[in-house]
């Protein structure tokens, strides 16, 4: 780090921060920054070296007891879930509108409880460092039409169009399950933040390098002050549009770690009123 930045004779004060190991795998927070003089340029380097285990002790029992939480609840929610199944179905007799009605909504309920659980316990994995699937040699265009085929059916019901323009694309390394999710996302994302009748746009593209598969709507679209926050955990964009639209906030966070793992990027453009693209990039398997 000191040398990248005596190399590099930049001005730029910020200097460098990164996460390294010391001695006996202590973990350590370098700051490096370049001592500038006035028309001299880079006259030498200041280092700063934080001990953060103390930090990541309790970054660690903060994740371990989400983890434990979100898993102890799933099952008595899935539990509830299935009992209001039980009842929709007659099982204890035949239902008012009204009382079908009440059970309906807290089966939406409690299944919005179970996805925002599924999210959280993701997102504890990648916390923890932990692979979440073996990465295989993929085709893209198979992951993106199962994940199309499972959601087609919420797109007939808002009368959704979906259009899927891709070839076959040469293949990357990546897991089967983890790309499903990145891309069943993004559609879900489509539909939800899209006007009945709308279309999204699936389209994908290579280069000698990576593959580039975009999904485009032409729905709601996201304000520009906006764009730079939808990857924060939790955030979610709230007006007069969306704010009866069920969501965890954590959809797009889980997409964005999930590319990352993968060596992979994501770029957003949005224009409000529009609809939004978002665009994944990643790596072909190399030879």
């Amino acid at each position: 780090m000191i040398s990248e930045t005596l190399i590099s004779q930049c001005d730029n004060t910020a200097g460098i921060v990164s996460e390294i190991v010391g001695n006996n795998a202590i973990p350590i927070l370098a700051h490096v920054a370049p001592v500038v003089m006035p028309e001299r340029g880079i006259a030498g380097v200041v280092a700063i070296l934080q001990d953060i285990t103390r930090q990541k002790a309790v970054e660690k029992m903060k994740s371990d007891f989400l983890a434990k939480v979100t898993h102890e609840l799933k099952s008595p929610v899935a539990t509830i879930t299935q009992q209001l199944n039980t009842l929709l179905e007659g099982a204890l007799g035949e239902l008012s509108e009204e009382q079908k009605r009440m059970i309906e909504k807290a089966k939406q309920w409690s299944l919005g409880l179970i996805s925002l659980i599924s999210d959280l316990l993701t997102i504890c994995k990648f916390e923890s460092g932990i692979t979440l699937e073996k990465k295989i040699q993929l085709d893209i265009k198979d992951v993106v039409l199962e994940a199309v085929d499972l959601l087609k059916p919420q797109a007939d019901d808002k009368k959704i169009t979906i259009n899927l323009s891709m070839e076959r694309l040469p293949k990357i390394y990546a897991g089967r399950e983890d790309m499903k999710e990145v891309f069943a996302n993004l559609i879900i994302n489509a539909i939800k933040y899209n006007n009945e009748g709308g279309t999204i746009d699936i389209c994908g593209e290579a280069d000698d390098h990576a593959i580039r598969v975009s999904v485009s709507d032409n729905g709601f679209g996201i304000k520009q002050e906006n764009l730079k926050l939808i990857f924060d955990r939790f955030f979610r964009v709230k007006n007069n549009t969306t704010r009866f639209i069920t969501g965890t906030g954590l959809g797009l966070p889980i997409v964005k770690e999930i590319v990352e793992s993968h060596n992979g990027s994501i770029e957003v453009r949005s224009e409000e009123g529009k609809g939004s693209r978002f665009t994944v990039s990643l790596p072909i398997c190399p030879g």
